[in-house]
């Protein structure tokens, strides 16, 4: 579908003044009279320095768009050659647009791209993961069915390419429960923000947090909270592929707190355990949280003071942390990790 004309192509790539697409135009040849479409759909792709993954994510995007949809690349003050790919790629595909900025992170790229798109629907992808399958085409039909669902989740490759490369898959289904979404099916543990279709109305005054590691852990709470549903899709997949330099495999001790704080507010607020409490689901969430601050202490020596302590005996090193304490606990742990022996108690 062709953008509107009112800005020369190699503005658009370049993201001077008129990059900003707020609708798709066509003209009636035999009245010449302009109509205007909203857009339906914004994906945003932040790049920063992926010159080799970079055409493999948009094409595959481009492929799965529908009529009504675009796709904004934000350059986040790449220093290789990704910007000129990124104004190629805009020239190549009408839907697309490239913007250029000084370099900000993942979360200031994601909120500029949510300023600068318009569409009802938006979605992310990131620059060095790929997505199949359609998932966007059968996620607004589900949006579109029921205005009271905030998100689609859609299927996910995790660590494509990796050892431990495994499926995350979803039966479908429409969650009313925030709290069964969270625990029962676990969505601590895949709060990613890119195999989802989120109404653009959810980040209202919301955004993904400046300068902050696991910045879609950080927001996940904030959009639960402003849905009333959510569903879940076994349509499409994303290959989330693996990087060995990615956050995931290299977090520092720095990045693991931003990580843990997140939680930590989770456990403190409550609502996203509200009437579960006492379950194992809780009890089991609560470890995750616990092994989260084992793996800071084993790096740094410290633990977080504001470290709840919840009555949960679920596994053994629940049942150790109450019988020896926090800081105990975490000295234990990093004994058995230092002399090679199961860290898994």
């Amino acid at each position: 579908m062709p953008k509107a004309s009112h800005c020369n192509p190699k503005d658009r790539a370049l993201g001077r003044q008129g990059t900003k697409k707020q609708e798709l135009f066509f003209v009636n040849l035999f009245d010449c009279t302009i109509f205007a479409m909203k857009v339906k759909l914004s994906v945003i792709i932040p790049v920063y320095n992926t010159p080799s993954t970079l055409r493999r994510c948009v094409e595959s995007v481009v492929a799965q768009l529908p009529a009504d949809a675009e796709l904004l690349l934000v350059d986040d003050g790449s220093t290789d050659c990704s910007p000129s790919l990124c104004d190629e790629l805009a020239m190549r595909y009408p839907q697309v647009t490239a913007v250029h900025k000084e370099n900000g992170g993942l979360s200031d790229a994601r909120n500029r791209g949510l300023a600068l798109t318009s569409g009802q629907y938006v979605s992310f992808v990131d620059s060095d993961d790929y997505i199949s399958g359609a998932p966007y085409a059968h996620a607004i039909s589900l949006l579109d069915s029921d205005g009271d669902i905030g998100f689609v989740e859609f299927p996910v490759y995790v660590h494509y390419g990796a050892s431990d490369a495994h499926m995350l898959t979803f039966a479908d289904n429409t969650l009313t429960s925030m709290t069964d979404y969270w625990l029962h099916s676990k969505a601590y543990t895949h709060c990613y923000a890119w195999n989802k279709v989120y109404r653009r109305e959810l980040f209202q005054g919301v955004g993904y947090a400046y300068g902050k590691a696991f910045e879609d852990v950080i927001l996940m709470p904030q959009l639960l909270s402003r849905c009333k549903k959510l569903a879940l899709s076994s349509v499409g997949c994303y290959y989330y592929c693996f990087n060995d330099r990615g956050i995931t495999a290299t977090a520092s001790a720095r990045e693991l707190t931003d990580l843990l704080e997140a939680h930590i507010s989770v456990l403190r607020d409550g609502r996203l355990l509200r009437g579960k409490e006492r379950s194992a689901e809780a009890a089991s969430y609560y470890a995750h949280v616990l092994n989260i601050q084992l793996d800071i202490f084993h790096i740094t020596g410290k633990v977080n003071s504001c470290f709840p302590i919840l009555p949960y005996y679920k596994t053994f090193k629940l049942m150790m942390l109450h019988l020896l304490g926090l800081q105990m606990l975490c000295k234990l742990h990093t004994y058995v990790c230092h002399n090679h022996l199961l860290a898994s108690l």
